[in-house]
């Protein structure tokens, strides 16, 4: 495994392990979401995104980069907020209450975490 995909990866557990212990809920979408859907990774990936309801936004934000993320001021915060962690791109981007349902198809939610540890190889 590469590097920056065993980086990712890492990031991805740290997100998974702080909002869970936030009871924060997140999606993990984009290319990693479609890869967790089918259990394998399939490319090589530039970004870590998660999607978080709206209304957790700044305590997401909060919880995040008291972990170690360093938040960049790159998103409208009622969109979206942008980070680093480790050298890895992070995107936390939010939803309204019921709009999830139309990202579903690559959307995963991180109870399905124990992906991320079987991914790890």
């Amino acid at each position: 495994m590469d590097p920056s995909t065993a980086g990712q990866l890492r990031v991805i557990r740290k997100v998974v392990t702080v909002t869970g212990a936030a009871d924060i809920p997140a999606w993990l979408f984009g290319g990693w979401g479609l890869d967790a859907r089918v259990g394998r990774i399939t490319r090589e990936h530039g970004d870590v995104e998660f999607w978080v309801e709206r209304i957790h936004a700044e305590r997401s934000k909060a919880v995040l980069v008291g972990a170690g993320a360093a938040a960049l001021t790159t998103q409208p915060p009622e969109e979206a907020c942008e980070f680093t962690w480790d050298d890895v791109p992070l995107r936390c981007a939010t939803y309204g209450a019921g709009q999830l349902v139309l990202f579903s198809h690559c959307c995963v939610p991180c109870l399905l975490a124990g992906w991320v540890q079987r991914a790890r190889l």
